[in-house]
């Protein structure tokens, strides 16, 4: 069965390093309905995670600045 994908948004984040930030992002993802987010500038080490909430993000790694990821729904990953 197919997905729909309804609402795709972009983020420069400055910043995901820090899990409580993440954190908050996740749950704002789900308070707006944004079914996949574009970050870009996310700073972040770990490749990938789980929030609690089904969301999932993958981050790609970089040296001292930059990275891009993506947060997706959990019922679209």
């Amino acid at each position: 069965m197919a997905v729909l994908i309804k609402k795709i948004d972009s983020l420069n984040a400055r910043t995901l390093g820090n899990d409580d930030n993440l954190l908050l992002l996740s749950r704002e993802l789900d308070a707006m309905d944004i079914d996949v987010l574009a970050i870009t500038e996310t700073r972040r080490h770990p490749e990938a995670f789980v929030y609690a909430s089904c969301d999932v993000g993958y981050f790609s790694r970089f040296d001292k600045i930059g990275g891009i990821g993506f947060l997706i729904k959990g019922d679209l990953a």
